[in-house]
């Protein structure tokens, strides 16, 4: 196999893997983690079983690298808000203005 293979390879992996966290955390952000079935994501990414379990032990699996998605991007919410805030001189509003990010972040399904 060469190089350009391999990357061609890796890229479909990545983007598959892609797919599967996005659907995932769509359908888990709308119905919940217990009511959606390993079939509806696979269905909703427009992948196979195999791929889902090629890339995650299980549903379970899956659903940790969806919250550890989300904390990141919660993350990034509040520092960009604390960053913009920063820019003021009441520590107490650069305070409050991060936690009202976090809290949006939260509130985003």
């Amino acid at each position: 196999m060469t190089a350009t293979q391999r990357t061609a390879k890796g890229a479909r992996a990545e983007a598959t893997r892609r797919a599967l966290l996005a659907s995932a955390r769509e359908l888990f952000g709308e119905r919940g983690f217990a009511p959606t079935s390993v079939d509806e994501v696979v269905r909703h990414a427009g992948v196979t079983k195999g791929a889902l379990y090629h890339h995650f032990r299980d549903k379970d699996d899956l659903f940790r690298a969806v919250l550890e998605e989300v904390k990141l991007d919660v993350t990034s919410a509040a520092a960009d808000s604390y960053f913009d805030a920063a820019e003021g001189d009441d520590p107490l509003h650069t305070v409050l203005l991060t936690c009202l990010a976090v809290i949006d972040a939260h509130l985003d399904p």
